[in-house]
């Protein structure tokens, strides 16, 4: 099966890319197919104990970049949200809302993990995916759900970093669903308690 990009995200050679995993000691490094992506959501969400907080990093505004951003650098600066204490239904029904959008967004990063524990699902830039676990055993499930989506172990993963150049450009985008944007996201879920933490 032909690996496929997020909506959000065009690369002009994808050459190289396929759905695999890297373990990292008890951290493990993946790559999915995007029409994986909210398959995994919801089978990692459902390792994870009670409470789960859920986070998005959304990218500053060009005013606030420029305020932050030091001369000559092109370091890109994140609005950092969290949605803490959630139930297991609650988690649930936010992918089932929001798993297309955050999924096909080129542009944000976010993740899902246990509160007070070392748990954490974290979809980077590119949708580089990056999973801290606890213990083995917590290793072990997330290997085999892994699996489940289609990935294979490999002993060095290749992500979209590793193919840029000059010559094969990326271009992130922000996804629309409905008219609605993962901008949207930390005000949708005011109410519910989601909250600014910090820049990063």
């Amino acid at each position: 099966m032909e690996f496929q990009l997020p909506a959000g995200i065009a690369i002009d050679n994808t050459e190289g890319l396929k759905s695999s995993y890297q373990i990292n000691g008890n951290g493990i490094t993946a790559l999915l197919s995007n029409e994986k992506l909210i398959e995994l959501l919801e089978l990692y969400t459902d390792l994870l104990p009670e409470p789960i907080f859920f986070f998005i990093e959304i990218p500053c505004d060009e005013s606030e970049e420029r305020a932050l951003r030091h001369e000559d650098s092109k370091e890109s600066h994140y609005r950092l949200y969290y949605l803490d204490n959630c139930t297991r239904p609650v988690i649930k029904a936010l992918i089932e809302c929001y798993g297309e959008l955050l999924t096909g967004d080129g542009v944000c990063r976010f993740g899902f993990g246990q509160n007070g524990g070392d748990d954490e699902l974290y979809v980077q830039d590119f949708k580089v995916i990056d999973i801290s676990c606890s213990s083995e055993a917590m290793r072990k499930d997330v290997v085999k759900m892994l699996k489940s989506c289609c990935a294979n172990e490999v002993s060095s993963i290749v992500t979209p970093w590793e193919i840029l150049s000059d010559d094969n450009e990326a271009v992130c985008t922000t996804a629309e669903v409905d008219d609605f944007t993962v901008f949207d996201i930390p005000t949708s879920l005011e109410d519910a308690g989601m909250y600014f933490d910090r820049i990063v």
